[in-house]
């Protein structure tokens, strides 16, 4: 018996011994442009957004493009400068300057690095107006069976002109009036306590749905309304007012190729039925390096926007809890700034009531 525990030791230990751990080398590869952005119809509403892309051992966001010359042309020759308002962030130097239905635009970026990139030409077409927005409350299944999801679905009605190949893009923009510019999270025992520091100004966070690509066709409902276009779903965490705005956007038939692809590759979940991937072609090429990689879409948009208020108190329900910071205790604490970005302004938003 001694002589088989023995054996069946050694043999354990030559089999894992034997085992060598493989470690596959990885291969970094430069990183290529991304490019995020339009020219619209509409004051204030032009951006390019430039980015890296990152090795993929690398967690977290594409890395920022700074300090790039960044510039725009129309098909007269006309030429639009843009400048850096944050980091990677690019705007018209004219803060009033917008587009026209009917002109061409194509952008031009030149990295620090010196690397030339260029565009299609893009045309802006026309786009109708929004017809009515309007929501309604439901209650749906919520992430596990223990949980119910409360919120308001945002619609809107519109008319399809009679000219066939219309292409839609919507997006919706939430803005909040917020009490609090900073807040700090604080260890108390077994609890966590966030206090907040008052806004200096008056000051709105800003959410929008980045990622989102709810995009339509004319194919088959051509010169007819198109009722009830899921917009976006409202949560119900507090009775206040919820404010939002709706871009309507005209898009070319390659614009609306290419946000129809990043759709189906989103939505796709990997399951053994999804389609095939699809190659993400996007209209943005290098012109001084040959072969050189680059990604995303510029395009140009005609704008309708709508605005709406959602009266959340009237609701058959409670809000689901939402944790709202205290001030802190002591002495008067200094207010925090409401620092200009993507995500914060001190600027009224424009059809703001209150």
């Amino acid at each position: 018996m001694k002589v088989l525990h023995y054996l069946s030791f050694v043999l354990l230990w030559l089999a894992f011994s034997c085992v060598t751990p493989y470690n596959p080398d990885t291969q970094s590869l430069d990183s290529k442009l991304v490019v995020d952005g339009n020219v619209t119809d509409q004051p204030g509403r032009s951006g390019i957004n430039l980015t890296l892309t990152t090795d993929y051992t690398v967690t977290g966001l594409n890395f920022l493009v700074t300090k790039a010359t960044v510039y725009v042309t129309d098909d007269r020759g006309q030429r639009i400068s843009y400048r850096e308002s944050t980091g990677g962030n690019y705007q018209p130097v004219d803060a009033n300057w917008k587009g026209q239905v009917g002109r061409t635009y194509t952008l031009f970026v030149q990295t620090t690095d010196g690397r030339q990139y260029q565009s299609t030409p893009q045309l802006m077409r026309a786009v109708p107006p929004i017809d009515t927005l309007y929501y309604e409350y439901s209650r749906k299944p919520g992430v596990s069976s223990q949980t119910v999801n409360k919120g308001f679905d945002l619609y809107i009605d519109t008319k399809d002109p009679a000219t066939p190949g219309d292409y839609y893009r919507w997006r919706w923009k939430h803005y909040e009036l917020i009490n609090y510019c900073r807040t700090n999270e604080v260890q108390q025992g077994p609890s966590t306590v966030i206090y907040g520091f008052y806004c200096c100004e008056t000051c709105w966070d800003i959410e929008q749905c980045y990622g989102c690509n709810n995009t339509g066709a004319d194919t088959r409902i051509n010169g007819n309304k198109i009722a009830r276009q899921p917009i976006m779903r409202i949560p119900y965490n507090s009775t206040s007012r919820y404010y939002v705005e709706v871009e309507q956007e005209s898009l070319t038939p390659d614009a609306y190729q290419y946000w129809n692809t990043v759709s189906q590759l989103t939505q796709n979940n990997g399951g053994i039925f999804d389609a095939t991937p699809v190659p993400l072609k996007g209209n943005i090429t290098c012109t001084n390096r040959t072969g050189e990689l680059a990604f995303g879409f510029f395009g140009a948009s005609s704008v309708s926007l709508k605005a709406t208020f959602v009266d959340r108190s009237k609701a058959p329900d409670t809000p689901d809890t939402r944790i709202v910071p205290i001030v802190p205790p002591g002495p008067l604490t200094p207010c925090s700034r409401c620092v200009e970005s993507p995500f914060r302004t001190q600027i009224t938003p424009r059809f703001w009531k209150y």
